[in-house]
Formats: C-alpha cells, sequence, structure tokens
C-alpha cells in the first residue's frame, strides 16, 4: 500500500473529523495544537536527515498527528454554534437573508436563513425557518432580506423516540442548529439581494421545468422527467419511488454521481479525437468543465449536483495532469479535496454511497474482469455493465443495509435496462432544452421521452413481482455495518497483495458477526417490553413480547407513526403483529395477562406491582384524577390539556412524554 499515501492521509483526515464533529473543545485548542505540530515535524524532518533513522518513524507519526488535528480544525471552522458571534448569544431583533429556495409545506415556506444581525451585534449562524403565509403578506423568496421580531428561538431537538431519524443531527451537517416558526406579524421583507449564480441557477431549474411540463405527456412521467433530468423529485409519488426502491433503481430518480458520470461519458466519447496531443486534452477538459458547470445550473446547483460535479471535475483534473498515475489515489484526492472543501460532505449519504460505488468500481471490478470475460463485444459490453453494478453494489451494500434496511436482490438485473434508459432520458431532455423552441421537434421528443419513462416504468413493475426479489427488514447496527465493511477491506487487501492471512482475518470476523447476530436473536426470544412513544397527537403504544408486537392506537396521524413508530419496530425484527386498537368495542382489552386498557379514551397498564397510566386530553375532565392516583408512574401525553398539566406538574412519579421522550420499559 506504499503506492497509495493519499489513502493514509485522507483516513487521518476522516479521524479528525469525526473527532470534532463527537466532542466539544474549545477553538483555540485547533490552533496551538497545528501551529505545535507543524514546528515539531519541520524540526524532526530536519533532524531525521542528519540522525538515526528512528527519526523518520517520529516524524510520520507527528505527520498523522498534524493531518488528525487539521481534519479536527477545519470541522471546527464549520461548527458555529460555539462561537461569540453565534446569534443564539444576543436579543433583539433579527436581520436575516433568505439564503435557498423555498420549499411549500402547506401552511408554511420552508427556508434557510442565515442571520446577519441580532439587536446592534454582527451574528453568524443559519436557522431553518418556517414563514407562515398570509394573504396580506407577500410569500418569502430567495434573496429576501427580512426583519424578525425578537422571539426565543428553538434549538432543533434530538429524537424523542428510539432510531426515529437524527433531524438534529441531518441539520448540524448544514450548520444549522435552531428552527422557528415565524408568524405573519412578527416579519417584515424589507429588500431583496441576490447571488446572482444561484439566482440564475433557480431560474432556469424552474425555466426548464416549465418545458417538461409543457412537452411530456403523463403526470408520472413528468415527475419522473424532471427527477433524471433536473433533480427536482418533489412531483414523485410514494408509489412509484417505492417501486423503484425496492428494485434498487431509487438513485436514478434525482440527480447523482451516476448522471454526472453519464454526461462526462458521453463528452469524452464525442471528444475523443481531442486525446492526440496536450492541448487537446486541455480543451477537451475545458469543453466538459463548462458543460458541467451549465448543467450544474440548469439542474437548480443543489448541493448534492455541486458535489457530484467537482468531484467528476476533480477527477479529470487528475487524469489530465496525471495520466501515468494511479486511479486510486486519484479518487481518494479528489474525496480529501471535497473534505477540505467541506468537511460535512463526510455525513452526507450521497457523499458516501458515490465513493464508496467508486472504490467498488476501481479495486473489485478489475479482478471480476480477470476471472472472465466474454469474447462477443456486444455480449461482452454487457457483461461489463453487470460487473460494474455488482462491484459497486458490494461496496455499498453494508452502508445500504444500515440506512434503508433492504437489498434488492435484482438490482443488478434492473440496472441492465435502467441504466441504459435512464441514460436516453437524460440526453433527450438535454435535446429538448436545446430545441425546445422548435415546437414540431420538442413534441417528438416530449413522445420519446414519454415512450421511455413508461417502458422503464412497466420494466420496474415487472421485475419486483419476481419470486424474491428483494429482502426488506433487514436492520444492522453500526458494529454489525463496520464489521461488513472490515470483512470486504481484508478481501480487497487479499486481492491487491496475496496475503493468506487476510483470509483468514475475514473469517474471524465472519465469526463474530454471526456471533452477534445470534446473541441478539437469542435477546429477542426473551425480550418483553413496552413502550409509549413521544407524539404531537394520539397516543401509540408497543408491548413487545418475543418476537411478536401488540400495539394500541388512538388518533395518531399516519406520518407520525411512520417517521416515530415504524424506525423502532422494524429494529425489534417483529414477525407478528396484533392491533389492539381494533378491539374497542370492550370497555377493558387484556394483554398476555399483565397488561390492561381502559377504553379509547385513556389505557391504564399494568404489570405486577408496577402501573403505568396514560394521561392524554380524551380522559374525563372531571374524573380524571381517579385514574393516576394509585399509579406508580404517569406517563404524560403530549397533548394534555393545561388544566391536566397544573395537576401532573405537582407529582413527582410523572414521566413528560414531550420533554423526555418515550417512555421505554423491559422486563
Amino acid at each position: 500500500m506504499a503506492e497509495q499515501p493519499v489513502m493514509k492521509i485522507l483516513f487521518t483526515f476522516i479521524i479528525g473529523i469525526l473527532l470534532r464533529w463527537h466532542c466539544d473543545f474549545d477553538t483555540s485548542f485547533s490552533i496551538i495544537s497545528i501551529c505545535l505540530l507543524i514546528i515539531l515535524v519541520v524540526s524532526i524532518y530536519i533532524i531525521h536527515t542528519r540522525l538515526s533513522p528512528i527519526w523518520s518513524k517520529l516524524s510520520f507519526l507527528f505527520i498523522v498527528l498534524l493531518t488528525i488535528v487539521l481534519g479536527f480544525a477545519i470541522t471546527d471552522t464549520e461548527i458555529l454554534n460555539n462561537k461569540k458571534t453565534h446569534f443564539k448569544n444576543f436579543k433583539g431583533t433579527l436581520l436575516a437573508h433568505v439564503i435557498s429556495n423555498p420549499k411549500d409545506r402547506g401552511n408554511s415556506q420552508q427556508v434557510t436563513i442565515a442571520v446577519r444581525q441580532r439587536g446592534n451585534h454582527n451574528t453568524i449562524g443559519r436557522l431553518n425557518a418556517f414563514f407562515a403565509k398570509s394573504d396580506t403578506i407577500e410569500q418569502i423568496q430567495y434573496g429576501d432580506i427580512v426583519l424578525i421580531k425578537d422571539q426565543n428561538l428553538k434549538e432543533v431537538e434530538s429524537p424523542k423516540n428510539p432510531h426515529q431519524f437524527h433531524y438534529k443531527n441531518y441539520l448540524k451537517a448544514k450548520g444549522i442548529y435552531h428552527q422557528q416558526y415565524i408568524k405573519p406579524a412578527h416579519f417584515m421583507i424589507i429588500d431583496n439581494k441576490q447571488n446572482p449564480i444561484v439566482s440564475l441557477a433557480f431560474r432556469l431549474n424552474l425555466y426548464f421545468r416549465n418545458v417538461i411540463d409543457h412537452y411530456v405527456l403523463g403526470v408520472n412521467e413528468r415527475a419522473v422527467a424532471k427527477g433524471i433530468i433536473l433533480g427536482y423529485d418533489d412531483d414523485i409519488s410514494e408509489l412509484t419511488r417505492n417501486q423503484y426502491a425496492l428494485s434498487g433503481a431509487l438513485h436514478i430518480l434525482s440527480v447523482s454521481g451516476m448522471h454526472i458520470g453519464i454526461i462526462v461519458i458521453m463528452l469524452s466519447y464525442v471528444l475523443f479525437f481531442l486525446e492526440k496531443s496536450r492541448k487537446g486534452r486541455l480543451l477537451k477538459f475545458g469543453v466538459i468543465a463548462i458543460f458541467l458547470m451549465l448543467y450544474v445550473l440548469v439542474s437548480g446547483a443543489s448541493a448534492s449536483v455541486v458535489r457530484a460535479a467537482l468531484m467528476f471535475g476533480m477527477l479529470q483534473i487528475g487524469r489530465l495532469f496525471f495520466p501515468s498515475g494511479n486511479m486510486r489515489n486519484i479518487v481518494l484526492g479528489s474525496a480529501l479535496l471535497l473534505l477540505l472543501y467541506n468537511p460535512f460532505y463526510l455525513f452526507d449519504i450521497g457523499f458516501q454511497l458515490s465513493y464508496l460505488a467508486l472504490v467498488g468500481i476501481i479495486y473489485l471490478y478489475p479482478y471480476f474482469k480477470k476471472i472472465y470475460m466474454p469474447d462477443n463485444k456486444y455480449v461482452g459490453i454487457m457483461y461489463q455493465w453487470i460487473l460494474i453494478s455488482l462491484a459497486a453494489q458490494i461496496t455499498t451494500l453494508p452502508l445500504s443495509l444500515f440506512y434503508f434496511h433492504q437489498f434488492s436482490i435484482i438490482s443488478v438485473i434492473a440496472n441492465l435496462f435502467v441504466i441504459p434508459i435512464s441514460t436516453g432520458i437524460l440526453y433527450g431532455g438535454m435535446i429538448l432544452f436545446v430545441v425546445h423552441k422548435i415546437p414540431l421537434i420538442a413534441e417528438g421528443i416530449g413522445i420519446i421521452l414519454h415512450a421511455l419513462i413508461r417502458a422503464m416504468d412497466a420494466q420496474i413493475g415487472e421485475v419486483i413481482t419476481l419470486p424474491g426479489a428483494f429482502i426488506g427488514n433487514i436492520t444492522i447496527n453500526e458494529l454489525q455495518m463496520f464489521l461488513l465493511y472490515a470483512m470486504l477491506l481484508f478481501i480487497i487487501l487479499y486481492f491487491h497483495l496475496r496475503v493468506k492471512n487476510f483470509i483468514f482475518y475475514t473469517i474471524y470476523i465472519l465469526l463474530l458477526f454471526i456471533t452477534i447476530e445470534s446473541v441478539d436473536d437469542y435477546t429477542q426470544l426473551r425480550k418483553q417490553s413496552v413502550i409509549v412513544y413521544s407524539l404531537s397527537q394520539g397516543v401509540c403504544i408497543d408491548f413487545y413480547q418475543q418476537d411478536t408486537l401488540w400495539y394500541y392506537q388512538y388518533n395518531t396521524m399516519p406520518h407520525e407513526i411512520r417517521n416515530k413508530v415504524e424506525p423502532y419496530r422494524l429494529y425489534n425484527n417483529i414477525k407478528a403483529r396484533i392491533d389492539l386498537s381494533e378491539t374497542n368495542n370492550s370497555k377493558i382489552m387484556k394483554y398476555n395477562r399483565n397488561f390492561l386498557f381502559a377504553d379509547m379514551h385513556y389505557s391504564i397498564m399494568s404489570k405486577g406491582i408496577s402501573n403505568y397510566n396514560i394521561i392524554t386530553n380524551e380522559m374525563e375532565r372531571n374524573n380524571s384524577e381517579k385514574y393516576w392516583k394509585h399509579a406508580d408512574t404517569i406517563i404524560i401525553g403530549n397533548d394534555v390539556y393545561a388544566y391536566q398539566k397544573l395537576q401532573l406538574n405537582k407529582m413527582q412519579n410523572k414521566f413528560d412524554l414531550k420533554t423526555q421522550g418515550a417512555f421505554i420499559r423491559k422486563y
């Protein structure tokens, strides 16, 4: 691995990013540490050239430490929440700048705003803002300068339920730590100042979305076309998303590294004649760079598209200036440069999947080709597509299982037709944008795009109905994910270095993985637990016994069940579900002789001598106290009335779902 120094630098740099992400240190620590390490490295480098080889090893150690501290320090500059000039440290009216395109959220518009001033102080920091809509006030637009009445800004909360999506960390990776709903009477638009490039990108994206709406037939077809060509996926239905997810082709519905790669490949083939001279290669790079910039603008300059364009741009630069260089160093070097630009990219799922797919293609694909290669040219092209897709799928599989909990067995087959058809759709969309002012030609291209999308949808619908097409409800924890990647690393190292010990290491890790899974299964068989979820409305209670779930739901909202309840149910890998809510005809419902339910208006649970009362808005006002006065623990729902809250706050044995999160007891 000596010929791949970038791998070592990237690895240690990532360690520094992770340390700063999970630890809270003073900023001055980073600056002082960097200065000291630079002095030490320079000093030791000078010394070791004249003294024994041991100084060479020490200098390497200090370079590693320097890289870790560098990753730590650069990440620290992006974490604004602990800076003295952050807006949270001041009071007064906020002067803010809308820096994102508004997203419609029904009764409000969601935007990211940069707080420039608070009171009389210049400030830094971003706020996730929801501006209420009103018929009497102009709607928020990108670039608006807004005055916001002083109010108690809310810090983004951590998840209240186990295994719920960590929205706080998601916003933290965007430099956002607070969010606020802002009423119409509490803000005023005073000006509009736009970044001309970002504004152009938003306008171009909207303009070409309208072009697709005009020329492509069918509501679903238009939505898919806008997703594939422009990266605008807001109009894609949940049904379509689910079908593409089950087939393993969800990645094509929004602009990603694959789309940028398709454009680069197309331009490389078209401009192949420029490869003969250095000036020609420079011209080719310039043309590709211009096309990528134009595509970034047309697609709305979203963060994922900009990142993908930067990634492929850096790869092209590497191939241009280091044509005989190690491609692995070029790929890893581009990742390092992107993380230097924005260390928070490390926590973006798109970044992780893109580079893991590239690692698979670079490290595994060449060895797959050596195993067998068809003689027929056209069969060979299809076979190479299969190998490339397989290599990318292998290296992204552990991460996909961790995030998405499912594995599409037929994804390799699906991608055989999805990638060529989506490539045709992408190229067809670009041609449509060029000729959209010529109605006759544009209408013809619109018909072709409609037919291609219909054909792709039909094929997707067919493959997901195949027996055993996908495996769902797969749950692995972080440790298991890292163990899978450790196995994969040793397999790659074996292919690369042909050291037999790496095979034994792989077997040891596999045995450890199986042991952990067996312990989890054994624990599952002995498990009995109850959980009352923290919801903004209604009551949801789950009872787990071994691999069976009994649940009671009342007045809950579907999206809260999907986002706050189902992740924990999935984690518990249940085999059977019994809905106790459906037996609401009886006044009292029994669960396994240990738990009791009252009617639909309240719930009382008991196990042995421990009693838990669930207090919600639906309890009778005059008789509510009799339900909880003998309970060991009183569980307060998020939607209790004010008079109930006053009574309950006086009690010592209360558990507030709103402030404390979900109530969980294991037996």
